[in-house]
C-alpha cells in the first residue's frame, strides 16, 4: 500500500525505517497519512553493579583500557606493499594497547593489483612472493601476529570483515571470517559485520560500512530540521 504524505508538514524518513503512520485509507488503495510517529529509544539500564566495576578496575591494575581501532585497506590502491599497515603496527608497538580492532578489507577487491590478478607480497627477506587471495590474507595475518608477539604487553586482536574483502565475498550482514583460515591456537577474535561485543564493562557496536552515505541516498525529506547528513546521524544515534 502506498503512503500519501502530502498532509504531513515535516518528515525525514529513510528506507527500512520503522514508524507508526496515523491516517485513513481511501478508495484508491492509498493510506493518507496525517501524522507520523517515530520510536523513542530509551537509554539502557545500568549494565553492571558497583562490585563488578571494581573487579574490572582491579583486573586492569586501576589503569584505563587502551584500544586502537583502524580500518582498511591498509595499502594504497595501486600496490600491495602494505605501507599503511606497517606504519600502523609501528604505532601499536609504541602505544602497546590492550585491544587492537582491525576492520577490513585486508585484501581489497578495489585494489588494482588484485583486480589484475598480479598479487604479490614482500616477505621478511625483502623478496616478492606471488600468491592467491587466501595466501595473501594469511601472510598479512602472520605479519600482524609477528608484530604483536614482539610486544611485552598481551594485545588482544579483533578482526571485522568488509564487503570489499575479495576472499570473503558476502553481503551485509557478514559472518565472521571463515574459521578454516585460522589454525587452532590462534588467539584472534573474529566478529561479524555488524556486531556488538564487550571489552570488560564497555560495550562496542561496530559496522564496517559507510552507513551515512547509504542513509543519505535513501532518505526522503520534507521541510527537514537539518540536512541529510545531520538527520542520518540522528537516526543512528
Amino acid at each position: 500500500m502506498k503512503l500519501n504524505l502530502a498532509e504531513v508538514p515535516q518528515y525525514s524518513l529513510y528506507e527500512g525505517e520503522v514508524v507508526v503512520a496515523e491516517g485513513f485509507n481511501d478508495a484508491y488503495s492509498k493510506f493518507n497519512v496525517n501524522r507520523l510517529h517515530k520510536l523513542n529509544v530509551r537509554p539502557p539500564n545500568q549494565l553492571y553493579s558497583q562490585d563488578e566495576l571494581r573487579r574490572f578496575n582491579q583486573l586492569q591494575n586501576q589503569k584505563p583500557v587502551q584500544i586502537i581501532v583502524a580500518a582498511g585497506p591498509f595499502t594504497t590502491r595501486g600496490d600491495l606493499m602494505y605501507d599503511g599497515l606497517q606504519e600502523l603496527m609501528s604505532r601499536v608497538r609504541q602505544d602497546m594497547p590492550h585491544v587492537l580492532i582491525l576492520l577490513g578489507p585486508f585484501v581489497d577487491g578495489m585494489n588494482e593489483d588484485v583486480q589484475s590478478g598480479n598479487i604479490s607480497f614482500r616477505n621478511s627477506s625483502g623478496q616478492l612472493e606471488f600468491l592467491d587471495f587466501n595466501d595473501l590474507f594469511e601472510k598479512v595475518l602472520q605479519y600482524i601476529e609477528g608484530e604483536l608477539n614482539q610486544m611485552r604487553v598481551k594485545t588482544k586482536l579483533v578482526l571485522v570483515p568488509s564487503a570489499r574483502e575479495i576472499h570473503h565475498i558476502t553481503p551485509l550482514p557478514q559472518p565472521p571470517y571463515n574459521a578454516a583460515a585460522f589454525p587452532k591456537g590462534r588467539e584472534i577474535v573474529r566478529l561479524g559485520n555488524p556486531q556488538m561485543f564487550r571489552v570488560n564493562e564497555i560495550t562496542f557496536g561496530v559496522i564496517n560500512a559507510d552507513v551515512i552515505k547509504d542513509l543519505c541516498a535513501s532518505t526522503l525529506q520534507k521541510n527537514p530540521q537539518g540536512g541529510k547528513i545531520e538527520e542520518s546521524v540522528k537516526s543512528i544515534l
